[in-house]
């Protein structure tokens, strides 16, 4: 049962600011111990970093699309504490996730979509995912920020924030240790990054983009969303953005899963995984048939009309605590909270 805090709307997200605090905990040890412990505990060590940082990547996700605090100072805070965790402002997600994958998916006005990754063994499709969407995801991120300059200026001025605290940071933490740096805190960052961008073609490969719910596969496995918060729950993140995480898995199996193709709901992470990448191995669409894709094309200009980013009300703590807005099909509107 959710219950609220005097800080935060949903008790539930104690657990979210913890995870954040054992990575940076992780990576104070890890510039303690100073790699005076035998290899293969160093070597542990930093896949420990890895993935205590990928989680802090779904929390950042999670946390853009529904702040977790009540007054919207300490969201700001926050959002600048999960910048210092993530390596980059976080506040980029309202840019190339929230408004241009969120409402336009797999569409040409989707930076992140899967049709740019085209090899033929498909398990590098997953591997270098990250390095064919990158460069859409930087335009789209400077193309939003300049925007957002003059229209949100408190955006632009919480993003600048988030930016210089987290150049800050890693400059001292460079200078205190480099091999620590590169070790602790570079690494799992960048492994932070590749993994979640590498999450949308688990999602969303060889779905149907124009069906009201086979758009998108979810993971509904207990423990993967134990781990990242509900995020494999991921059609119910696409049909309500800004619903908290705690209530997809209820949400997912009320409003999705009776009108999901069964092979969207995809129970065990791990032989998904290996049936998809390792054997047979083949890019197939959800129903099992061979998958054609599209004529590779350039990005589309997604970046909402003027005031419309506003009006959405993604950009944190822009909203009034008893407005949230909704998602419904490619279109976002303002309702009761």
């Amino acid at each position: 049962m959710q219950t609220q805090t005097r800080w935060l709307e949903h008790a539930e997200d104690r657990r979210s600011i913890l995870f954040c605090v054992l990575f940076l905990v992780s990576a104070a040890l890890g510039y303690l111990l100073n790699f005076h412990i035998p290899m293969a505990l160093w070597i542990a060590h930093i896949g420990l970093s890895c993935t205590l940082c990928f989680l802090v990547g779904t929390i950042a996700h999670n946390t853009m699309h529904h702040p977790i605090f009540l007054k919207r100072e300490h969201n700001q805070f926050f959002q600048v504490f999960l910048s210092i965790c993530y390596g980059h402002p976080v506040s980029v997600y309202v840019s190339g996730h929230n408004f241009s994958h969120h409402r336009n998916t797999q569409t040409r006005r989707d930076v992140i979509r899967t049709t740019k990754a085209r090899f033929r063994w498909h398990l590098l499709n997953q591997l270098f995912f990250f390095f064919l969407v990158i460069p859409s995801l930087i335009r789209a991120e400077s193309q939003f920020k300049a925007r957002m300059k003059d229209e949100i200026p408190g955006w632009y001025k919480q993003f600048c924030r988030e930016q210089y605290t987290v150049y800050c940071v890693q400059l001292v933490l460079l200078l205190l240790n480099w091999k620590a740096f590169v070790a602790y805190i570079l690494l799992p960052q960048l492994y932070c990054v590749w993994g979640i961008i590498g999450m949308n073609l688990i999602q969303h490969d060889g779905c149907d983009p124009d069906h009201a719910f086979n758009h998108t596969r979810s993971m509904t496995g207990p423990w993967i969303n134990w781990l990242t918060f509900n995020n494999g729950y991921h059609g119910a993140h696409h049909e309500k953005p800004h619903m908290h995480w705690t209530e997809y898995p209820a949400f997912h199996a009320i409003a999705i899963k009776p009108h999901l193709h069964p092979a969207l709901d995809q129970s065990n992470f791990i032989t998904y995984l290996f049936k998809t990448y390792i054997c047979p191995g083949k890019r197939l669409r959800y129903d099992g048939a061979p998958l054609e894709l599209p004529p590779a094309g350039e990005d589309e200009d997604w970046i909402p009309a003027p005031g419309e980013v506003l009006r959405a009300g993604t950009s944190l703590g822009v909203y009034p605590s008893n407005v949230r807005p909704t998602h419904r099909h490619g279109t976002l509107s303002m309702s009761s909270h």
